[in-house]
């Protein structure tokens, strides 16, 4: 329920823009992906991973979680990693089938196969440093932590374009550093490497992000970020306590994050910023 209306998925989940829906469904499609990698059902999650990287291209971060998951139970004494993947290799026909699609597509449209139409639009044309580049990072990072300037009556003056600090829009975040942390520092009994590799792809994911042009326009909140809320989800429920005492933390910011999402996105769609 946080994650479903108490982040910024709520702005982009009631609309069907093209952008829009494409975060709606690859949302979806990599939380599947990861509850059937944890079940061990390989085939499904990576043709599922396969689907979302045609909604979303930096999904395909999301490989090396996967994998992890759908070897770590099944990994034996004596097997090795080559082992384990000629021995699934049917687990892979439904994702290089989906990727040549992809390509035969993009072939079809654009006479190459990597190029899905992005670098076709005028804000990247028209770009001295095309649509990614090393130089963005650093001012798009800072947009990731901006907080929204108070207007002269005392209320939040909400960017529209570029986002704005991913804590507040999305505080899910805040109890998945809290709990990451503790478990590191207390040395919990619990899989650091996978707590690791989360950590990192959604490090990764970030940068990439931050490389682009922009932070994403015509919106409320910063909903490029949600495109790793799938690795919060999951990293949050890996590290959290299994005491009641969690709900200490979660309500108060849960009921902020549907706040001010709600409003937020009721404010946007009616034109009233």
């Amino acid at each position: 329920l946080f994650m479903s209306v108490g982040t910024n998925l709520l702005f982009t989940s009631v609309n069907a823009w093209v952008w829009f829906i494409a975060q709606s469904i690859n949302y979806t499609l990599l939380v599947m992906a990861l509850y059937f990698a944890k079940t061990k059902r390989g085939g499904i999650s990576l043709a599922l991973w396969a689907c979302a990287v045609g909604s979303r291209p930096f999904s395909v971060l999301y490989i090396g979680l996967i994998l992890y998951l759908l070897y770590m139970d099944l990994k034996g004494e004596k097997d090795s990693i080559i082992t384990l993947i000629l021995r699934h290799w049917k687990w892979y026909i439904a994702p290089v089938l989906i990727a040549l699609s992809y390509m035969a597509l993009n072939f079809a449209r654009f006479d190459n196969p990597f190029e899905f139409g992005h670098n076709y639009l005028p804000e990247f044309t028209e770009a001295p440093n095309g649509q990614f580049n090393l130089s963005y990072i650093a001012e798009n990072f800072k947009n990731l932590l901006r907080l929204p300037p108070l207007k002269n009556d005392g209320t939040f003056d909400y960017p529209l374009f570029n986002g704005m600090n991913i804590f507040f829009i999305s505080p899910i975040f805040i109890p998945y550093v809290i709990y990451t942390l503790r478990c590191l520092i207390k040395k919990e009994k619990i899989n650091t490497p996978l707590m690791l590799i989360v950590f990192l792809t959604i490090i990764t994911e970030l940068i990439c992000l931050t490389a682009h042009k922009t932070m994403g326009g015509s919106q409320f909140g910063n909903r490029y970020v949600n495109d790793v809320l799938p690795l919060v989800l999951f990293g949050t429920m890996l590290a959290s306590p299994k005491e009641e005492k969690t709900d200490l933390l979660m309500t108060p910011l849960f009921m902020i994050g549907f706040s001010l999402n709600i409003i937020g996105t009721v404010l946007y769609y009616t034109n009233k910023f």
